[in-house]
């Protein structure tokens, strides 16, 4: 992860600063998408094995279906008076190839989105000249951070630790 990090960061940290320097950004949205493979068949398929029941993270409706499944959830947090922030998230069981393979086996897609977005009032002249996140990278690192808690969160607490979603602090 440290290095996709950070062949992010070199990559756009430049056009981040033109476009901040250029625009207002009244918007930033991060998301992740994160696939895991089930070594059986639809068979022996047990969500149960990598999705958490106990947060209400996703719909665990959906999963009455015995094989392809979708769920999605989504919910508005206030970051200030003047920001709010948008959380989804989307959980798939289909049936997919793993990179470089043929045959498909049960799989499941968990999509995390955060998008904080300025929320300006129509009577306020100033809201117009300080609706802007200055610090595009500060506010993705905290968006970074977060998603990486909302899938501790979808996930089971094993599987967290196997992907050392959050490792130990040093």
């Amino acid at each position: 992860m440290a290095t996709f990090y950070r062949q992010i960061e070199q990559t756009i940290l430049h056009l981040l600063n033109v476009i901040c320097d250029s625009v207002d950004i009244t918007a930033i949205k991060l998301e992740y998408s994160d696939r895991f493979y089930w070594s059986g068949d639809w068979e022996n398929f047990d969500s149960k094995k990598l999705l958490r029941d106990d947060r209400g993270m996703w719909c665990e409706v959906a999963n009455r279906s015995k094989r392809e499944w979708h769920s999605h959830s989504g919910w508005f947090d206030s970051i200030s008076d003047r920001s709010k922030r948008l959380i989804n998230i989307n959980v798939d069981a289909v049936s997919a190839a793993r990179p470089g393979e043929n045959q498909t086996s049960p799989s499941i897609s968990i999509l995390t989105l955060i998008q904080d977005q300025i929320i300006e009032a129509a009577d306020d002249a100033d809201a117009a000249s300080q609706g802007s996140f200055t610090d595009a990278i500060s506010q993705l690192d905290k968006q970074h951070v977060a998603l990486k808690d909302i899938l501790a969160e979808v996930i089971v607490p094993e599987m967290a630790d196997r992907i050392t979603l959050n490792p130990p602090s040093r």
